[in-house]
Order: structure tokens, then C-alpha cells, then sequence
């Protein structure tokens, strides 16, 4: 998909688009103490996912609690699901299951719920694995801050950790945000069917940068 020669003069943020004409998205910090430099790791980036990737590395030679988290407002809770059942699979093939329990923190009412009221059948067997898996739950519950191996709850309680990892909020690129009528507050593009933009012709928002109908979860609220 090449770049519309004529896209400059339709809004004054789009003649910055360098590539194909593709909306993606990036993530949002909510929380302190989370993402690049913090204290706990995200994967929704490429360098987030390697310095997750080298945390884990060393955390073999030191194993301990490990908590996976999706934020009040994650972008996307299938990823902290999908990261959660591999950490237990790597746990499990490392032989440290026994020394290192693990929690799933996460804003939603219940399991599978996802941000979008849960699929069929979802919470049932989300609850087999987990208790399959030996892992505890913290439901409709906030982050408040990451502090050096303890993650701090909004009901002023606090989980113990030697690993971490969270899923945040994702927020649309600046350029989208700069292109008028392109984008909602948070930078999703409201699209057709087709994924093509409604306010722009030849412009696609990919995977979660379309503006899809779901619910907000904030730690346990639906908004």
C-alpha cells in the first residue's frame, strides 16, 4: 500500500506520514514506575519486550515472586494472558515453580472478561488453567505504583516481586492525534468494516489502532 501523492492537503498531520498510509499504536504509562526505566517490565514495544527478555535472563539466577499485571485501561489483556500461561511454561521448564509463585493482577470483574464483557465460556476455563497452573488471582483491582519488587495496589496493599511485567493503556501515535477528525481523544481512528479510516479515504488503522466498540475497565468498573 504506497502513500497517497495527494494525502498532504487533506490534513496538516498526515503530509508527516513517511511510509504506508497505516495507523498503529503506541502505549501509554498510567502508572508509575512501569515501562522503560521503571521497575517493572512491558512488552509492547520491540525494546520493551528485549529488556523484558534480559530481566527474565537474569531472574533465573535469582528466582522469586513473579506478578503479570494488566493495567485499569490495559490496551490489550489477551497479551498479559498469553504472558502469563508462557511465564508458568518457562517457570515449569526451569524447574522453579516452587520457587516462584505466581499472581495475576488485573482490573477486569472477572477472568475473560477483556475489556469487552467476555466471550462465552472464557471465565470458566480461564479458571481451570489457572488453578491447573497454581496461579493466584487479584481481581478489579489498580495499580497505584511500581516501586523496586513491590507492586502497589489502590487498596493499600502491596505484592512482593523479583519479576513484573504489565500491559498498559495503548495511545494512538502523534501524528494520528494531529491530523484532524482522524482519531478519538486516546488516538484510536474510528474505521469501516474494512478498517479503512472514516474521515480519510486510502488510511487503515491496524490490529488495536482502529477504534473498536468496547468497554473500559478500570479496576473493575465498566465505563
Amino acid at each position: 500500500m504506497g502513500r497517497c501523492p495527494a494525502r498532504a492537503a487533506e490534513g496538516p498531520g498526515l503530509d508527516r506520514w513517511l511510509g504506508p498510509d497505516v495507523a498503529a499504536a503506541g502505549q501509554q504509562t498510567v502508572v508509575p514506575g512501569l515501562g522503560p526505566d521503571g521497575n517493572a517490565f512491558t512488552i509492547t514495544t520491540l525494546e520493551d519486550a528485549e529488556a523484558a527478555g534480559e530481566g527474565w535472563r537474569r531472574f533465573v539466577e535469582d528466582p522469586g515472586p513473579v506478578v503479570i499485571a494488566a493495567t485499569q485501561g490495559a490496551g490489550c489483556f489477551g497479551a498479559a494472558y498469553e504472558f502469563l500461561f508462557n511465564m508458568s511454561y518457562q517457570l515449569r521448564r526451569a524447574k522453579l515453580k516452587d520457587r516462584a509463585p505466581l499472581t495475576y493482577v488485573t482490573a477486569e470483574p472477572f477472568l475473560g472478561h477483556f475489556g469487552i464483557g467476555g466471550l462465552p465460556g472464557g471465565e470458566k476455563l480461564l479458571k481451570l488453567f489457572l488453578r491447573k497452573e497454581h496461579i493466584t488471582a487479584a481481581l478489579s483491582t489498580a495499580i497505584d505504583e511500581v516501586q523496586p519488587g513491590e507492586l502497589r495496589l489502590d487498596d493499600g496493599s502491596s505484592l512482593p516481586f523479583r519479576y513484573a511485567m504489565a500491559i498498559p493503556p495503548f495511545l494512538g501515535q502523534q501524528v494520528i492525534a494531529d491530523t484532524p477528525g482522524l482519531a478519538d481523544e486516546k488516538g484510536y481512528v474510528a474505521v469501516h468494516d474494512t478498517y479503512e479510516s472514516k474521515a480519510y479515504d486510502a488510511i487503515y488503522a491496524v490490529g488495536v489502532a482502529g477504534g473498536v466498540l468496547s468497554s473500559q475497565v478500570v479496576a473493575g468498573t465498566i465505563a
